[in-house]
């Protein structure tokens, strides 16, 4: 959702855009993504006409750990239900056995039946860990890219800022010269 919401940010560069352009696409949508609301925040840092470059890295930086701490947490539960997975496909294949073997008898039916929950369990357990851990290593993937993505935006805006001082400057010097 947050590459969705986001698009309208990444299409073109600050550089290419005035600020006051800027300033209204943050004012429609700084808070529905969490790239919108970090740029937001910086908008406001860079309006001020006082910060420095620190103060936009420290803040970029602060945005990532958190969200970095957040997806921590989903990456958790995913390694989590994804090992769960396997160890119930396990305890399926114990269980299959000891309906096997536990009567005493080799009934073939018994056997059959044993044997087929043994292996069913075990085939579903790991197909479902396979998927989760699949689906787990993409969405790590699309969150690296959405972090690059919020640095090289971020760095965008305080260049943008900068460029607009830069010009404002060499217009005062016009003026008095």
């Amino acid at each position: 959702m947050e590459t969705f919401r986001t698009r309208s940010f990444r299409v073109k560069s600050f550089y290419e855009i005035e600020l006051s352009d800027l300033e209204e696409m943050l004012r429609g949508s700084a808070g529905s993504s969490e790239l919108g609301h970090l740029l937001g925040i910086l908008f406001t840092i860079g309006k001020s006409g006082k910060y420095s470059k620190g103060e936009f890295l420290n803040e970029i930086v602060r945005a990532a750990r958190m969200r970095q701490e957040r997806f921590r947490t989903f990456r958790n539960w995913m390694v989590f239900f994804s090992d769960s997975a396997g160890a119930l496909g396990l305890l399926g294949t114990v269980f299959g056995m000891y309906l096997t073997f536990a009567p005493g008898k080799l009934d073939p039916n018994l056997v059959i039946s044993g044997m087929g929950v043994a292996l069913s369990t075990t085939l579903v357990g790991i197909i479902i860990s396979l998927i989760l851990n699949l689906i787990t290593t993409f969405l790590n993937n699309i969150f690296d890219r959405q972090l690059e993505v919020a640095y090289q935006k971020g760095d965008e805006l305080r260049f943008s800022f900068e460029k607009q001082a830069m010009e404002s400057q060499t217009v005062i010097t016009e003026v008095e010269a």
